[in-house]
């Protein structure tokens, strides 16, 4: 799943700089694009899966809940859903300690743009989409992506990727628990800087809200009963082992 070719997108990366920067494009600024239009991409894909997992379980859940607000599917189902969204969103937002093999990560992306300050201004012109017209700050878009995940990262590392054994014993150091408003909040804030950042690469809007099949349809598996085998004996029947 891709937004366009790498080669279509640094292309438009270039053409978009040369037309803001009074000295041009350097050969070295050009491979800079090239390398983050392909880490880009590849986080567009992690934000489309945060976004259509998120709607999934919205529109899934309302309908169970309506016809049987007590059935267990449904908070299996959430678990798998937090677990899931967790280990997405921190691998999203947080820069690997390792060097080699290159990673990808929205920390890294800003920490790369707070090196090249020729493309944090405010942007005008024909070209210049109107969220680009007010200047970046990678910074303050780093602290505050730390703040949102702040209550996420020791769920992560002791109840999801690990089990610690300490928090579950009486006395022992207990996590704080996490409200669905601050996962959604962590989504909300991965929206919105990766869009800032991405539309800012190439001026090409990526759409974070991936449409047509078979997303917009998914529903259509579930307009018919899933489980309908005739063999199965009611438990009110009182039909036992023959």
């Amino acid at each position: 799943m891709v937004l366009a070719g790498t080669d279509r997108l640094t292309h438009d990366a270039q053409m978009f700089w040369r037309s803001h920067l009074p000295a041009g494009v350097s050969p070295e600024l050009q491979e800079w694009l090239g390398d983050r239009v392909v880490e880009t991409q590849l986080l567009w894909q992690n934000v489309g899966w945060l976004d259509r997992s998120r709607r999934m379980l919205r529109e899934l859940t309302e309908q169970l809940e309506a016809r049987d607000p007590t059935n267990p599917w449904t908070r299996q189902y959430e678990r798998i859903y937090f677990e899931s969204q967790l280990m997405t969103l921190t691998r999203t937002v947080n820069a690997s300690r390792r060097r080699q093999p290159r990673r990808a990560s929205l920390t890294l992306l800003l920490r790369e743009f707070i090196e090249r300050p020729e493309l944090l201004g405010a942007l005008s012109g024909v070209w210049a989409p109107e969220e680009l017209q007010e200047p970046a700050d990678p910074s303050a878009d780093l602290a505050e992506l730390r703040r949102v995940m702040r209550p996420l990262v020791p769920w992560r590392d002791r109840a999801v990727a690990h089990l610690e054994v300490d928090h579950h014993l009486e006395g022992g150091r207990r996590l704080a628990e996490v409200a669905w408003t601050d996962l959604d909040d962590a989504i909300d804030t991965v929206f919105d800087v990766f869009h800032r950042y991405s539309l800012r690469l190439t001026g090409v809007d990526y759409q974070i809200d991936h449409e047509g099949p078979p997303w917009t349809d998914w529903q259509k598996v579930f307009a018919q009963p899933l489980f309908t085998d005739q063999t199965v004996i009611p438990p009110e029947s009182g039909g036992g082992a023959t």
